[in-house]
């Protein structure tokens, strides 16, 4: 036996054996596996893939706690999910979902954010609880505001002490652009989490009224928030945090940790009656 059969052999037996879902191919047309991305996730099972044509698709989808792929087969820039004909968060993760759940290769733009008590929360994507795996999208255009407030223009992790289970999302190599909230988080809205954010690139959010141009970080469990390898660039907050805004409320409130990050041209620009801006990049 040569020493090539004998590398072959080893990274066989190092490998597990996956179990290989089923692939439920979308069509912009409607006449692929299922006519919609929605019925795509409705149809798949725990390990299944939804793998979505180039198109752009007007939905507003829920993964409804499955553990499956959706991804756009072409990349963000030919595959869009348009929430724009709907009232609501773009995608939405209900909760259950876990690091087997991914989110890849969208345009995810138009949404409005999900309806809760007295506000909108998530734009582009709500993720109260859950814990999935978003990487690789372009979330650009969206909006969170209803009845004058909002979290999280692009996307809002967590819904603050209402959760019932705290969320761990890896959120990576996404690009945020020119989406605006009122109340936090231009882009990125964080409560209570144990997110991991990093390798993404944040260009042009805005929050009309309050802080975190980009991302707004609130803590009060004694969970660890990772922010690593960004690029913060011309976000613009109406008050504290032009990038980014992190609030510790109370001594058991975990860690952020924030490093390797570049922040260029940010703003805080200290509208707020009263109050004067502070942490063009970073107020903590």
């Amino acid at each position: 036996m040569n020493r090539y059969m004998l590398l072959a052999l080893a990274f066989s037996l190092a490998t597990p054996t996956l179990t290989q879902g089923r692939t439920w191919k979308i069509e912009v047309d409607g006449l692929g596996g299922a006519p919609t991305i929605q019925a795509g996730i409705d149809s798949a099972a725990v390990g299944d893939t939804v793998l979505v044509g180039p198109g752009t698709y007007f939905e507003n989808i829920s993964f409804k706690g499955k553990d499956l792929s959706l991804i756009g087969e072409r990349g963000p820039h030919f595959t869009i999910i348009d929430g724009s004909e709907g009232d609501d968060t773009v995608v939405f993760f209900p909760g259950g979902e876990t690091r087997d759940c991914l989110l890849h290769g969208f345009t995810i733009t138009g949404g409005r954010g999900a309806r809760d008590p007295g506000s909108a929360r998530g734009g582009g994507i709500y993720c109260p609880t859950g814990s999935p795996v978003i990487r690789g999208n372009l979330i650009v255009g969206n909006t969170a505001d209803r009845d004058g407030t909002g979290t999280g223009g692009g996307m809002t992790v967590g819904r603050g002490t209402l959760a019932k289970e705290i969320p761990a999302p890896l959120i990576e190599n996404n690009t945020f652009e020119n989406n605006v909230a009122v109340g936090t988080g231009g882009a990125l809205t964080l409560q209570h989490t144990r997110a991991i954010v990093r390798l993404n690139k944040f260009y042009k959010n805005r929050i009309l009224v309050g802080d975190g141009g980009a991302i707004f970080q609130q803590q009060i469990r004694p969970s660890e928030v990772v922010l690593e390898d960004n690029e913060f660039w011309e976000n613009r907050a109406n008050d504290h945090g032009g990038a980014i805004h992190v609030d510790h409320i109370g001594p058991g409130a975990g860690p952020t940790t924030i490093t390797g990050n570049l922040l260029v041209r940010n703003i805080g620009e200290g509208l707020d009656l009263g109050d004067t801006g502070s942490g063009g990049g970073i107020y903590v």
